[in-house]
């Protein structure tokens, strides 16, 4: 079975978005927000930018109110204004003009611009590449409880390309944002604990941090649960569960999921046909 080993990638875009699904909650929300925001509340201008670009897609109206938010000098509004003009989202696109709003943004403490600025000075996008810069950069969302600061920071040490490699720092940084809710930092930390090729290798606790990540539907930590339980990693080998966790990471979208599936489920239709062979049919 195919097992994913890291699937680390460095996420940058305006912010995170709370979203809100139901069409008559979003009108509701939209006219709310609105009111506040035409009577000079920032924060409401900033949230009504942020369900423009993600309800309706209408990015033109969420410049519009992301930059009333910043012009009041709203950490977040600023933020994501820097994020707008740095890809052209709503707006032509100004590589030093988003920069100089990210830096407003994390100069006013909203550490999801400094995780973003981190970003890019670590990849060297649209600025010269500067590790040091980044580092300290993470370390202060990261002390901020900000996930993606910590999670990114554990990346750089544990590959250690820019910086020294340091795996308990890692491990630290990882275990801090996964507690605090940061979901690929308890995946990074199963396929650590799994390969133990940078730590001890502990099967038990790659099996917890994978169950956490499965059971918030993150298709990898489910497809690598299911290794766990199709090859007896740590556990007893039990193909039923393995099966059901392949078929959920397929079921989220993820092709290796369906692959395993069907791997395993054609060796088990020849070991043991009667069991298996029309039971998933």
């Amino acid at each position: 079975m195919k097992f994913v080993i890291i699937s680390l990638t460095f996420i940058l875009f305006i912010s995170n978005v709370s979203t809100v699904s139901a069409t008559s909650k979003f009108n509701n929300n939209f006219k709310k927000l609105e009111v506040k925001c035409m009577k000079n509340d920032t924060q409401s201008c900033a949230d009504l930018g942020r369900l423009y670009a993600k309800e309706t897609k209408n990015y033109k109206n969420a410049f519009k109110y992301v930059n009333l938010a910043c012009e009041g000098d709203n950490p977040q509004g600023c933020g994501d204004l820097g994020g707008m003009y740095l890809y052209g989202i709503g707006v032509e696109k100004d590589i030093n003009a988003g920069l100089k709003l990210l830096n407003k943004s994390c100069d006013m403490n909203y550490l999801a611009a400094c995780s973003n600025l981190g970003i890019l000075y670590g990849n060297g996008q649209g600025v010269k590449k500067d590790p040091t810069k980044a580092v300290k950069l993470y370390t202060k969302a990261c002390n901020g409880e900000d996930g993606t600061g910590c999670n990114n920071l554990a990346l750089m040490y544990e590959q250690g390309k820019d910086i020294s490699a340091d795996y308990k720092k890692a491990v630290t940084l990882y275990t801090k944002a996964c507690d605090g809710g940061y979901i690929t930092s308890c995946y990074n930390l199963g396929a650590m604990y799994t390969l133990g090729n940078r730590i001890k290798q502990d099967y038990a606790k790659a099996n917890m941090y994978y169950t956490k990540t499965c059971d918030a539907r993150y298709a990898n930590g489910c497809n690598n649960l299911a290794v766990m339980y199709s090859e007896g990693q740590g556990v007893t080998i039990d193909y039923d569960k393995a099966l059901g966790l392949y078929k959920q990471t397929c079921d989220l979208g993820k092709d290796i999921g369906c692959k395993n599936f069907k791997i395993l489920y054609d060796k088990l239709c020849i070991t043991d046909p009667k069991k298996y062979c029309s039971k998933y049919e």
